[in-house]
């Protein structure tokens, strides 16, 4: 058996955010350390550690941060944001990426500058072939 230890600060996550349930607790827990993704599928192929993790806050309001990382330099990073009916929104990353953990934010307002509505909206990742999509809640 593999014991793992995890930084957690007293009452969050190491990044600040709290969870609302411990279900969610768990899986964050869990997909921050890379021990499994969200869906329980490990989204790793071998030989490359391309990922997208959830953002957090989610919900959130006005805001969020997306944690993503890239297997190698040079690769064509893009990610957009969807809504529920499949249009793009936002283009939050479009980009020729740098191998490691990044992260970025994303304002809740769509590429005209407007905030977007209260809703689910898609997050979608993709570094050259290789794609994962995360769903975010916007709670107003």
């Amino acid at each position: 058996s593999r014991r793992y230890m995890v930084p957690l600060l007293l009452g969050g996550m190491t990044d600040g955010s709290y969870p609302s349930t411990r279900l969610e607790y768990v899986t964050r827990i869990l997909d921050d350390s890379d021990l499994i993704g969200t869906t329980g599928v490990d989204d790793v192929e071998v030989g490359r550690v391309n990922r997208l993790s959830q953002n957090s806050p989610n919900p959130f309001n006005p805001s969020t941060s997306i944690r993503y990382s890239v297997g190698k330099n040079g690769a064509m990073v893009r990610m957009h944001v969807y809504d529920v009916a499949g249009r793009c929104i936002a283009t939050v990353l479009d980009e020729t990426g740098q191998a490691g953990v990044h992260v970025v934010h994303w304002n809740g307002r769509d590429d005209d500058g407007r905030p977007v509505a209260s809703g689910i909206y898609f997050c979608r990742l993709s570094v050259d072939a290789w794609s994962a999509t995360r769903k975010m809640v916007l709670l107003k």
